[in-house]
């Protein structure tokens, strides 16, 4: 490792992952993070717990880099005294939430990310969609058109919304 002194550690861009004159990348561990690598031909090419793979520091790139052959990368001492940090992600059947996480002095934090969740009419992002409050969520309320404003609306004219549009009503 002393050849590539930033090897597994934690990233947020390239810049972060060269030294010495040797070329580093930021390559995606999946939800774990990024962490830097070297490009690599084979696995002779990477240092001890390390294996030549196809990972991705990108979205189009399937250049082999060495990476830890266990998938995930802990903080070393020079990781922990700069505060090294990555992004990461929770995933789960409703989405994925992006967080970071950081060298501490205890290793490398968890994810800091919200754990995603069904829709619900709440002002939060609760799936990570980048869309609040949409209505497929599992509470939202059904309103329905009142015309001619007597207090009950049209059951042939409902929408699914948080908040009642106006002109509409919770009564049919």
């Amino acid at each position: 490792l002393s050849d590539v002194p930033h090897l597994c550690q934690p990233c947020l861009v390239d810049d972060e992952c060269g030294a010495l004159g040797v070329p580093g990348v930021c390559i995606s561990y999946g939800d774990e993070g990024r962490f830097c690598g070297v490009e690599c031909q084979a696995d002779s090419d990477c240092p001890g717990d390390f294996i030549c793979d196809a990972s991705s520091s990108g979205e189009e790139d399937t250049t082999q880099y060495c990476v830890n052959a266990t998938g995930t990368c802990s903080c070393s001492e020079s990781a922990i005294n700069d505060a090294r940090e990555t992004s990461c992600a929770i995933s789960n059947e409703y989405g994925s939430c992006e967080g970071s996480r950081s060298c501490t002095s205890t290793g490398l934090s968890a994810c800091d990310a919200n754990t995603p969740s069904v829709e619900i009419c709440d002002g939060i992002d609760n799936d990570c969609n980048g869309e609040t409050d949409e209505t497929d969520g599992s509470d939202t309320p059904t309103w329905f058109k009142d015309s001619d404003d007597d207090g009950y609306g049209d059951a042939a004219e409902a929408v699914d919304a948080c908040d009642a549009p106006e002109g509409y009503v919770a009564n049919a």
